[in-house]
């Protein structure tokens, strides 16, 4: 006997064993297949000669030597959906012997008599339970929303899109891991072992609230991640710019009981993982405390406190520097033909822009001086528009 293997089809689970035979005898006898039979009577047999590996089955028997006829077998037996104790018994192979000479009349006798061989099959032959190996998992993380700021949350769903394994139905998927890293940053663990974990989020708890509490979710689940300034490193936000956070999420799979999953040994923890990107924004407005504000760069600029609340500070026009066109139709500039040059708008001296005492009077905010009865100066600051 030669090489055994067992394959489990895939698509029906049924079993497929097929064994190779080798067999000698002496020339110029060769072997003809006539029967092969399962002791159980149940399983279908069938055995197939390999014609082209025979070796000193064709001679003429005028030779010098006279080395024994090698044939060589391939049988297979189909035992459909059974293992384990119901494929216990024999495999009982009957061959004719057949004379390779010719005899008186020119034609070979194959009636001279019956081989058998018998396999033993034990118990242990088949197992009911074999290992998967490697199972390709796919699953996918999506966020929901586009506008992601810190201060915010946003919900994500950790889904299988791609199970390679027929016929297998997954009863539940539970997180069991997530984390979150900035560019650049160390990775931060928010959820550990399905426990919501760290001090990272608000009052000091978690920032990753898991939202899914079903017992049989079918392979999609779901948590809130919390944009806390405590994942980031906010010295990486600058004018107008936003920073990239990696979220990747680690899911237990559990599989609904049945066949399928006894044959192919799915009883150990398998996982699945998946992991998204989103823009986040850092925003003056997420901002409650006087002095951080003050220090702050964010998305929006520089920031200032005002009425108890952080907001964008206002960008200063740099007029000075601007061409004369330009500060002309700019409306927080102004030209002042007197001296030729760009000043702001928003904010000007009265004398520069009263040089008569009924101007000045006119201009609320400036005040007018006077030496006597004659007009000596305007006075003040105003605050354009």
């Amino acid at each position: 006997m030669q090489d055994v293997s067992t394959v489990l089809d895939r698509e029906d689970l049924t079993y497929v064993t097929t064994i190779g035979l080798h067999s000698t005898v002496n020339w110029p006898y060769t072997l003809t297949f006539s029967s092969a039979v399962d002791s159980n009577g149940v399983y279908a047999v069938g055995v197939d000669e390999r014609a082209d590996e025979r070796i000193s089955c064709e001679r003429s028997g005028d030779e010098d030597t006279e080395p024994d006829c090698q044939q060589f077998w391939t049988m297979t037996v189909n035992y459909g959906t059974a293992c384990g104790d119901s494929v216990d018994g024999t495999l009982n192979i009957t061959f004719t012997n057949t004379n390779a000479l010719p005899n008186l009349s020119g034609e070979t006798v194959s009636d001279n008599g019956t081989s058998e061989y018998e396999i033993s099959v034990s118990t242990e032959a088949i197992q009911c339970v074999v290992d998967a190996g490697d199972i390709d998992v796919f699953a996918t993380l999506e966020a929901t929303g586009t506008d992601f700021q810190i201060g915010g949350s946003a919900d994500f769903t950790l889904a299988i899109d791609n199970l390679q394994t027929p016929g297998v139905v997954i009863g539940h998927l539970a997180l069991e891991q997530v984390r979150t890293t900035q560019d650049g940053e160390t990775r931060i663990t928010h959820v550990e072992g399905g426990v919501a974990s760290g001090n990272f989020g608000e009052a000091g708890g978690s920032a990753v609230t898991l939202t899914d509490d079903s017992s049989a979710n079918a392979g999609t689940t779901s948590f809130t991640l919390e944009f806390h300034q405590n994942i980031f490193n906010l010295d990486k936000f600058v004018d107008g710019s936003t920073e990239t956070l990696r979220v990747d999420a680690t899911a237990v799979i559990s599989y609904g009981e049945g066949r399928r999953r006894r044959l192919m040994n799915l009883g150990h923890k398998l996982k699945s993982s998946g992991q998204t990107e989103v823009a986040v924004a850092y925003h003056c407005g997420s901002i409650s405390d006087k002095d951080v504000c003050k220090r702050a760069k964010t998305t929006d600029g520089r920031c200032k406190w005002n009425k108890r609340a952080c907001a964008p500070k206002r960008r200063v026009t740099d007029c000075t520097s601007m061409p004369v066109k330009r500060c002309k139709l700019s409306d927080k500039c102004t030209y002042r033909m007197k001296d030729r040059t760009c000043i702001s708008a928003e904010k000007l001296k009265c004398s520069d822009i009263a040089n008569t005492a009924n101007l000045c009077q006119k201009t609320p905010g400036c005040l007018t001086i006077w030496q006597g009865k004659r007009f000596k100066g305007c006075r003040g600051t105003v605050k354009m528009g």
